[in-house]
């Protein structure tokens, strides 16, 4: 939210308040990253079964696309979630105070802040994701060993994980600053006007980055371990 490195970042939080800052809006992340993991992949299973149906003959680029778009779709159904958790890790205890105040202000729509980002954030984070999800799924075959399984199934997932990031990463700045700002005015153009005064335009590209790499790698690569163990 504020830039900087994520020594710098954990240093700050620890100051703000120990380990209980650094958890801050986990009750609500715990809801909101299932939810929005087996969304996801849901709607690309849904969506691939349904398009081999009727569609079959359509490339797998563009069932990927469908799939993507009803997966970004789902993502906006939980935006309120998204922004109480996001307010809450930004501003900590403050976190309500200050989401009652912008929705006093502007209304209740202000649970829906940065939901035009979040949209294109997860279609664009969707799109790379599964793109290679599927393709790496189909060309690489499932050996017979287990524990081989299991090794391809988490790269499959990590590699998955990493393009989606890099791709998406600026789009869900932009999202965390209109969601996390204090002042409801914030929007898009000036909170990229913002990031690129103080960091330049890498910070706009890159800000997050390396922790988000950090965190989803591990995260894709333990789900899509999990999800083909239960598909």
């Amino acid at each position: 939210f504020n830039g900087g490195t994520l020594q710098g970042s954990l240093q700050a939080l620890w100051r703000e308040g120990g380990v209980r800052r650094l958890y801050q809006g986990i009750s609500l992340a715990i809801i909101q990253a299932p939810l929005s993991r087996f969304g996801d992949t849901a709607a690309n299973a849904g969506v691939l079964v349904l398009m081999d149906v009727y569609f079959p003959d359509l490339p797998l680029a563009a069932k990927t696309a469908a799939a993507s778009t009803a997966a970004a779709a789902w993502r906006l159904f939980l935006s309120p979630l998204d922004t109480l958790k996001t307010v809450r890790q930004v501003q900590g205890e403050q976190a309500m105070d200050i989401i009652m105040e912008r929705v006093k202000q502007r209304g209740l729509g202000e649970l829906y802040a940065g939901a035009l980002a979040n949209f294109a954030a997860n279609w664009l984070g969707n799109y790379p994701y599964f793109t290679v999800f599927n393709l790496l799924s189909e060309s690489w075959l499932a050996p017979e060993d287990a524990a081989q399984r299991i090794v391809r199934n988490g790269l499959i997932g990590m590699c998955s994980s990493i393009c989606s990031d890099v791709v998406s990463n600026s789009l869900r700045v932009l999202k965390t600053l209109r969601q996390g700002a204090r002042d409801p005015t914030v929007g898009y153009v000036e909170a990229a006007q913002q990031i690129i005064a103080k960091d330049g335009v890498w910070g706009l590209l890159g800000r997050g980055l390396e922790t988000r790499l950090l965190v989803n790698v591990l995260q894709g690569t333990f789900f899509a371990i999990v999800w083909k163990l239960i598909e």
